[in-house]
């Protein structure tokens, strides 16, 4: 069905810890140090290294946060839920700089979980659980493109942490991973990988859900992204 045709979808807040939105901060003149949650929670995030403009700072453009090299954004540690949660990116991946990780933490001390994409001809969009020794990855190979939503969900059934991954909405990969997902315990980085690898893309927005949303929220997030972003300029695949 034509989407234009449909009714009209807002964006899930039910169980919605942060949500950023850098085009509405454009679009407000609310550029600055850092990228604001619009979730009412405050889970505001911090441009680059330092408080202050720094090389690390991703760019704000036109209609987009562009993270290229080594920039990134510092994000609090209550947005990642290690039991039940989503991550939704809508973002224009420009390069395989390095190998593209849009969300992380620094895996040289302490323990961690990951959202993590990888750009090489395709994006790997998974899921890595790290108990500070040893790593498990689930992966799904999805589409490499640009101005696309790429969603992770993933819940823990006492046995396995079981992924889904979604591109533009729609569903494509179930994995199941043994264990449960390790909330980050020491920084919780977009778009910079400390020590390794960087990653190049322009953000147009990205939420984080405190539980597994089902695939008709994820549609219906999809259909309002598309919608929403379209005002501004932004045309999604």
């Amino acid at each position: 069905m034509n989407l234009l045709l449909q009714k009209p979808k807002k964006i899930s807040t039910l169980g919605i810890l942060a949500y950023y939105n850098p085009v509405r901060q454009i679009v407000e003149a609310q550029q600055g140090q850092q990228l604001l949650d619009y979730s009412g929670l405050g889970n505001h995030a911090n441009l680059g290294s330092t408080g202050d403009s720094d090389n690390n700072d991703p760019t704000w453009e036109s209609n987009d946060l562009n993270y290229d090299t080594d920039d990134y954004t510092s994000h609090p540690l209550g947005i990642f839920n290690p039991t039940s949660g989503t991550f939704e990116v809508v973002m224009n991946p420009v390069s395989n700089y390095g190998g593209l990780r849009v969300l992380g933490s620094d895996h040289s001390a302490g323990t961690s979980s990951e959202i993590r994409t990888f750009a090489n001809a395709t994006v790997l969009f998974g899921l890595t659980l790290f108990n500070g020794t040893t790593s498990a990855i689930a992966n799904a190979s999805l589409v490499y493109g640009s101005n696309l939503i790429y969603t992770c969900s993933w819940h823990y059934n006492g046995v396995s942490t079981i992924m889904r991954s979604y591109l533009n909405g729609n569903p494509k990969n179930v994995v199941n991973l043994l264990g449960q997902a390790v909330a980050p315990d020491i920084a919780l980085y977009m778009g910079y990988w400390p020590g390794t690898s960087y990653s190049r893309f322009k953000l147009y927005r990205s939420l984080f859900y405190g539980r597994q949303l089902s695939a008709p929220e994820i549609w219906d997030n999809y259909v309002a992204h598309k919608r929403e972003l379209k005002v501004n300029g932004v045309i999604l695949t």
